[in-house]
């Protein structure tokens, strides 16, 4: 069995501890208050984090409207028509509406006719033969490529060149 010592403080000494236990009370609370409040704001930013998710593409999504009204416009004007032309000339201009749009948002087109093959933008499906073009240079887009904000989003499927082969007999 274990003695235990007494022992005997001075009343400054006794004064001293009551007060450091009563700042470490009161910093236990503001402890635990500050984790209350914390939890509070994990809470408040994840619902407003997924508020906007939610309803991030509202703006772009009201933009686009007009176009799908303009696309339903056509749609019944194609019906009582039978001029093609001005069929035509309507649907390219609510394509031209619809690509401005996009354009306004960030997206942009990636020009690859012409340059050099970039496997970060480009996606070759065949590779062409040819003395025409300098080897591993675009010849042609088979599908257009996109970038929002310039991060590749789509690449582009292109055809690549390739020296020509020499069949000649010697």
């Amino acid at each position: 069995m274990k003695v235990r010592k007494k022992i005997k403080y001075t009343e400054k000494e006794l004064k001293k501890l009551e007060e450091k236990s009563k700042l470490c009370d009161e910093r236990h609370d503001q402890l635990l208050r500050l984790h209350a409040e914390f939890d509070n704001f994990k809470k408040r930013t994840a619902r407003e984090y997924e508020s906007l998710a939610k309803f991030a593409n509202e703006k772009l999504i009201n933009e686009i409207l007009p176009v799908v009204d303009n696309f339903k416009r056509a749609v019944d004007s194609a019906d009582k028509t039978s001029n093609i032309k001005d069929l035509k000339n309507g649907i390219k201009l609510v394509l031209k509406q619809f690509e401005d749009i996009l354009r306004q948002n960030g997206l942009e087109e990636i020009r690859s006719h012409g340059t050099q093959f970039n496997p970060d933008k480009h996606e070759a499906v065949i590779q062409v033969e040819t003395d025409k073009h300098p080897e591993d240079t675009v010849v042609e887009e088979v599908r257009t490529g996109y970038k929002l904000h310039g991060k590749v989003i789509r690449p582009s499927l292109v055809k690549v060149s390739k020296k020509q082969k020499n069949n000649r007999i010697k």
